[in-house]
């Protein structure tokens, strides 16, 4: 979801009928479904982005995402029986998942601001928090928004079965992060520096939301989460910046064409501290003006204000991404940072790569992605492979 978007940034649509809508939603859905089987996870990661325009938070924007939740929350409740049935049919041709990593998270973007203090886009406790988070503050750019986000991730071993201290698989492991990030943008560069806060253990809730879960799919629940780690507050730095080339997204507008993007960065803190760098490779049928769209990575979901617009009509890509990760500190895997706890001999660097293909049309974007990554730790027994499925919308 997205704080209110000025209309003067010229956001397009055209006449969109209930036949293409409907015909439209069914095959991205069985594209979505076909993807989720090939993949290894029970669960793909589902990040949702929305914007309204020329409407204030409060009164608007927050009630809309409250009632997106409260929807999304039933339709997610029905789809996950559903796909547990089809799971179960289908067991013996479908890939032992090798931890079971689930992510959900919100996350609101701003319009183009004047400064990340003043600006009346801005709800007033962001512009409060902004006045103190100053020095993170980019300097004079063409374009600049910021990004607010909260989210829960959750990490167990493959065995579900074991009570006991499983000594050569990941530990057990329940994250809550909130996220503030701010975006600055000149013609074909962007750099984005974000602070994640957040605490892991018991307190992150999650063993009660994967139990709770597993109530509604009618399955097994793990057993060890009483070797979880200990509660701890976290915090992660996060600078990264990206390139796209051509320069000029004009020239890909109104036809086929292709572009690449480089990004380069790193992290320092208590969650996670690595140095990373990497690219993305699109081709199709009027690119979007921006740094592609890679939601797995911490900086990957930007989503900074297009120069140009929204395009008229359809367009859609394919994309080939890689990212390559130099890995100093990752809680979840070197465990708790003050005290003894579970951990495993991770590996420091960690390579990860992925295809997709992304969707639009007026407001509406959805993008179908699959990725391989290297082992994360010795004892891993098979490579992570994962899927991702993307909706976003513009109000």
């Amino acid at each position: 979801m997205r704080w209110p978007a000025e209309t003067e940034y010229g956001l397009l649509s055209t006449p969109f009928s209930a036949k293409e809508a409907v015909v439209t939603f069914l095959v991205l859905a069985y594209l979505a479904g076909v993807l989720t089987i090939l993949s290894p996870c029970i669960l793909p990661v589902l990040p949702f982005v929305f914007a309204r325009a020329g409407q204030p938070f409060m009164k608007s924007t927050l009630p809309m995402l409250l009632g997106m939740a409260v929807t999304f929350a039933g339709v997610a409740t029905l789809a996950a029986v559903g796909g547990s049935w089809a799971v179960h049919a289908n067991e013996y041709g479908r890939a032992a998942a090798i931890a079971l990593f689930v992510v959900f998270g919100v996350t609101l973007v701003s319009p183009n601001l004047v400064d990340f203090t003043n600006d009346p886009c801005l709800p007033r406790l962001a512009r409060a928090v902004n006045r103190y988070l100053e020095r993170l503050h980019p300097g004079e750019f063409e374009q600049q928004n910021m990004v607010f986000s909260f989210g829960q991730g959750i990490f167990t071993p493959t065995d579900k079965t074991r009570r006991d201290l499983i000594k050569d698989d990941r530990p057990y492991a329940g994250l809550l992060l909130v996220n503030f990030g701010y975006n600055a943008r000149t013609q074909d560069r962007l750099r984005t520096t974000q602070l994640a806060l957040g605490m892991v253990g018991p307190s992150a809730q999650g063993k009660q939301v994967q139990d709770a879960v597993h109530d509604v799919l009618g399955d097994e629940k793990f057993l060890g989460w009483d070797n979880q780690l200990h509660d701890e507050p976290v915090f992660r730095l996060l600078h990264e910046r990206m390139r796209r080339w051509p320069g000029d997204a004009a020239v890909n507008a109104d036809g086929w064409g292709w572009d690449a993007i480089s990004h380069w960065g790193g992290s320092l803190g208590t969650l996670r501290t690595h140095a990373n760098a990497g690219g993305e490779v699109r081709f199709g049928w009027k690119l979007p003006d921006d740094f592609g769209s890679s939601p797995l990575r911490p900086a990957g979901e930007n989503t900074a204000p297009p120069r140009y617009g929204l395009g008229r009509g359809w367009s859609a890509h394919l994309f080939l991404t890689s990212d390559a990760r130099w890995v100093l500190r990752d809680i979840t895997l070197d465990g708790n940072t003050f005290r003894d706890s579970h951990s495993v001999k991770k590996r420091p660097f960690v390579g990860e790569a992925g295809f997709g293909l992304a969707v639009m049309r007026g407001n509406w974007k959805f993008a179908l992605a699959r990725y391989w990554s290297t082992r994360e730790f010795d004892l891993q027994k098979q490579t992570p492979v994962f899927g991702s499925f993307t909706i976003s919308r513009r109000l």
